[in-house]
């Protein structure tokens, strides 16, 4: 009997140790806000079908840049079909480049954008939301802020409409 309860908190000690690694010494954890990314041509009157995109971020260390999000094969924009909508909400990696390719549902003209959003987004991007709306041959970045949205606040969009926006691309002068 003794063995067993020797055998036993062995095991906890081990689990409870296996845990705090995972908890504290995980590369993909951080004990920041979540943050999100998505898009969805249904919001805002939109005429866009999304062909190809790619949402990129680098390690803190800057050591290497890596894909967050991707549309789901390299075929994705031959194929003809496209995507009105995607996203992910969880702790990534900072974002540096957002690269999107649509077709106007109206023209049925093609046109893609790579975005650096280094020089663009705040220091601090905890509880964020980025997010685009694509009108024509335009598309527009924004940051949806965690701070709730003050009533006499304009709105870029009615995505995040309960909460600060801020647009991103084209810089606004209107900051």
């Amino acid at each position: 009997m003794k063995s067993f309860k020797v055998i036993a908190i062995c095991l906890g000690v081990l689990f409870l140790l296996a845990y705090a690694f995972i908890f504290f010494f995980n590369p993909f954890w951080s004990p920041q806000l979540p943050r999100g990314f998505e898009f969805n041509m249904s919001y805002d009157d939109q005429h866009a079908t999304i062909l190809d995109y790619r949402f990129s971020g680098e390690k803190e260390d800057f050591s290497e840049e890596k894909t967050i999000i991707a549309a789901p094969s390299p075929d994705f924009a031959d194929t003809g079909r496209g995507t009105y909508g995607n996203g992910l909400g969880y702790q990534y990696i900072r974002p540096t480049n957002l690269y999107v390719k649509w077709q106007d549902d109206l023209t049925h003209e093609i046109y893609s954008k790579d975005i650096d959003l280094r020089q663009v987004l705040p220091k601090n991007i905890d509880g964020t939301d980025l997010y685009f709306n694509i009108f024509g041959s335009q598309i527009f970045v924004y940051l949806a802020l965690k701070e709730p949205k003050v009533n006499r606040q304009t709105n870029v969009g009615t995505m995040f409409q309960e909460r600060v926006n801020i647009q991103l691309y084209p810089i606004s002068l209107n900051k």
